[in-house]
């Protein structure tokens, strides 16, 4: 049995959906802004300072937005703003670590499951821009380890791929087969060299990351894509140019 003020939301829905229709949808967001925390909170299950920030900070980075603008709760290490990488050089010009919204959204919810075992995600790379992967190609021209950039690039060019693994509560990272980009057999998901506990650990974070839209390469543990990744295009936005 519908209520009045069923009716009536029923009635703005539609008046809205017309409305967009006619003049664009960028146009309806001042409806969609209003509603976006209780729809956001209701699918994704986010804290309300997650969603607002998503939603009502302008981007400017061609659908990317800045992780820790939105969540404070990662641990943010990027290898490639450092010269620990495997060049030996600083790649990038700062720790601007970014993601597609989506993907981010389900990053986050990833994050809160770790933190119910008293972890929380360290993030490697995130967002890479296509020259910089051109750039490690040359290096390494390993398409186990290094997408090849003139093939379908990576889904780290599109913002939508994240190489990580957990800390514990003391910041100390958790046992893994291996270290970032060890560009060896010892870091494929089935190398039996791993310790039991880096078994252990490895299928802890495979799990939470599967389960909430991530997908799987099977020559690098800390390597995961966003189901939905080859739905963006590739991007080469300079972190030099993000204000």
């Amino acid at each position: 049995m519908l209520f009045l003020k069923d009716v009536k939301h029923i009635i703005l829905a539609i008046l809205v959906s017309s409305f967009a229709v006619f003049i664009g949808l960028s146009s309806a967001e001042i409806y969609y802004k209003k509603t976006a925390v209780q729809l956001l909170t209701t699918t994704y299950n986010l804290p309300l300072s997650h969603k607002t920030n998503i939603y009502n900070k302008p981007s400017s980075y061609n659908g990317l937005v800045a992780v820790a603008d939105v969540d404070a709760s990662f641990v943010i290490d990027l290898h490639y703003a450092k010269d620990t990488n495997f060049t030996g050089k600083k790649i990038y010009p700062s720790e601007t670590c970014l993601l597609q919204k989506d993907t981010l959204r389900k990053l986050i919810n990833a994050n809160n499951e770790f933190k119910q075992y008293g972890y929380r995600i360290k993030i490697w790379d995130a967002y890479r821009p296509y020259d910089v992967q051109k750039h490690l190609w040359s290096i390494v021209s390993d398409s186990r380890f290094i997408a090849n950039p003139y093939y379908h690039g990576s889904r780290h060019n599109r913002g939508a791929a994240v190489d990580i693994t957990l800390v514990d509560g003391q910041g100390h990272e958790l046992e893994m087969p291996t270290g970032f980009d060890n560009f060896t057999t010892a870091s494929y998901r089935n190398s039996t060299s791993m310790s039991s506990t880096a078994k252990k650990n490895m299928d802890l974070l495979t799990s939470v990351m599967v389960k909430h839209g991530f997908k799987t390469i099977e020559t690098e543990w800390w390597h995961f894509d966003d189901s939905n990744a080859d739905s963006y295009p590739l991007l080469n936005v300079q972190f030099e140019d993000i204000k």
